[in-house]
């Protein structure tokens, strides 16, 4: 511990405490306005973002956003255009969020009406707002044709500090979440907000909130290392993301990828 013992200097060599703490005051209000810059990207995180080519480019940002924002645009309906990344493919797709159907009364309820938030050809996820974040219960994987039960369910945005790592039981049904289970498992699962980060994308640059999720654990003979990153900007919602997903089930089945999107170049 530093101990500051002013009294004890000669006068002529005293600071000027009132203008120290004025300096100092200025400081802290201005890291309150304007956000601390977050800490650098992890070699994960570079790694991940390879994906895009070069064409998704982060860097720091002090500007603050409100996590609360982030969160109520999320869960708006809509459609948006994406161009997904795919080896040196470049696809066009259309994500949509939509007012969920009925759900099964066994569903948790959340504070807001849920949505299906849809990747085509990747995933169809269930949203709801819980307290300070926004989960899915359950997710339709389009490319195992599967639907898959989380419990809890999956934290994938929140306002706050971190979450804890979960503990995370699934259930993998068919694609019609009837029948018994094909598959159960557990899996760890830890969430961060990675802090506001300048994305420069081909549809524009946005200041943005980082989320990161890894997962680890077994489902079934498979044992699952993922990660994923999405960029959300409180006006224009979800701007990119990248998830990495290997799956290791012994000389069955070995999968290694990644599916990446973000906002295409803007057409005239």
């Amino acid at each position: 511990m530093i101990h500051l013992r002013f009294a004890i200097l000669p006068h002529r060599l005293r600071p000027d405490i009132g203008r120290f703490f004025s300096i100092l005051l200025a400081s802290v209000a201005s890291l309150t306005m304007f956000g601390a810059a977050p800490p650098a990207l992890d070699s994960v995180e570079s790694s991940l973002l390879k994906a895009f080519d070069g064409d998704v480019k982060v860097t720091a940002s002090t500007m603050a956003i409100d996590r609360k924002t982030v969160l109520d645009r999320i869960l708006i309906i809509g459609a948006v255009d994406f161009v997904q990344y795919d080896g040196d493919q470049r696809i066009p797709i259309r994500v949509t969020t939509q007012v969920a159907g009925k759900t099964p009364n066994d569903w948790p309820k959340g504070d807001s009406a849920p949505v299906l938030f849809t990747v085509p050809g990747h995933s169809s996820n269930w949203m709801i707002r819980s307290g300070d974040s926004i989960v899915v219960p359950v997710q339709a994987d389009l490319t195992e044709s599967v639907s898959v039960r989380y419990d809890p369910p999956e934290v994938r945005a929140f306002a706050g500090t971190d979450p804890k790592p979960a503990a995370m039981s699934v259930k993998v049904f068919d694609i019609h979440g009837t029948g018994s289970p094909k598959h159960t498992g557990s899996l760890k699962v830890t969430a961060r907000d990675r802090g506001v980060w300048k994305v420069a994308t081909p549809g524009g640059t946005f200041d943005a909130v980082l989320y990161r999720i890894d997962y680890k654990g077994e489902i079934g003979p498979a044992s699952v290392d993922d990660s994923s990153l999405v960029f959300v900007s409180p006006t224009a919602g979800i701007i990119a993301s990248v998830n990495h997903k290997k799956v290791s089930a012994f000389l069955l089945y070995n999968a290694d990828t990644r599916f990446a999107y973000t906002l295409p170049p803007a057409t005239e």
